[in-house]
């Protein structure tokens, strides 16, 4: 099944997620009892990503908190809140960033030529492995899915840590798998479009590679799996739930001694 859903309206479904794989890949602990994010971080990336694929949308739905209220309390604020309850509050800085941000990627020669034939925030609907799956790709052509992502550093060898530290390539693995059951036909392309949060607001556009796809598709359902065979009665505490666990330095630390 595919259709369009406000983001409230996705993340109240109840399918498993690429951030719920995440959370059972982190602990059981975490898989029942998240947490959430900050509300200002999730705002601003929703921005930069709204303002770039659903430009009519960014336009009515985020507004600049006026430079008279420089604090999120007291009266004031209480009045701009109540007369703006449809609307996403963004400070000054941060709506300017994201237009500056949607200028930097659409005037990226790769990017102007790969945002055509396709569909831009749609959630996606399927089954893996007998467990009700969903995601919400940023955009989805019947060649290659597109994510764009906000990052430190969107150089090659930083972006490249980056997909290890999000398990991006679990993430590129998932959507592939879902999409293409959804729209009965093989996407085998998972695109990023990397920009920096700092000015000069840096792009990369990078082409994920089938090695990388094919850990992604074996992490992720090993995390289906640890979530068919959650016992949610059990209690759970962390890390390493029966068994004591000898820990030490990371490997790293020793390369300079073996030398």
């Amino acid at each position: 099944m595919k259709k369009f859903l406000s983001n409230e309206e996705y993340h109240l479904h109840p399918a498993i997620s690429k951030s719920k794989l995440d959370r059972i890949n982190k602990s059981e602990l975490h898989y029942l009892k998240p947490q959430e994010s900050s509300a200002d971080h999730f705002t601003f990336g929703q921005a930069v990503h709204d303002a770039i694929l659903l430009p009519d949308l960014f336009a009515s739905k985020y507004i600049i908190q006026p430079e008279s209220i420089k604090i999120r309390r007291g009266k004031d604020w209480e009045l701009f809140l109540e007369a703006n309850k449809e609307k996403e509050i963004l400070k000054k800085d941060d709506y300017d960033f994201a237009i500056l941000m949607r200028d930097r990627i659409m005037s990226h020669p790769l990017c102007s030529k790969i945002f055509k034939n396709g569909e831009p925030e749609m959630s996606y609907f399927g089954n893996i492995d007998g467990l009700d799956v969903k995601c919400k790709p940023d955009y989805v052509s019947k060649e290659i899915i597109i994510d764009l992502k906000t990052t430190k550093d969107a150089s090659p060898d930083g972006f490249s840590r980056a997909i290890g530290s999000y398990r991006y390539h679990v993430q590129s693995a998932f959507y592939l798998d879902v999409c293409s059951q959804v729209l009965n036909t093989e996407i085998k392309d998972f695109l990023f479009i990397a920009i920096e949060k700092e000015p000069p607001f840096a792009v990369g556009v990078y082409l994920i590679d089938k090695e990388s796809i094919d850990l992604g598709r074996k992490h992720y359902l090993q995390d289906l799996k640890k979530i068919k065979n959650l016992d949610i009665n059990k209690q759970y505490s962390g890390y390493n739930q029966d068994t004591l666990q000898v820990i030490g330095l990371p490997q790293y630390y020793f390369y300079g001694e073996m030398n």
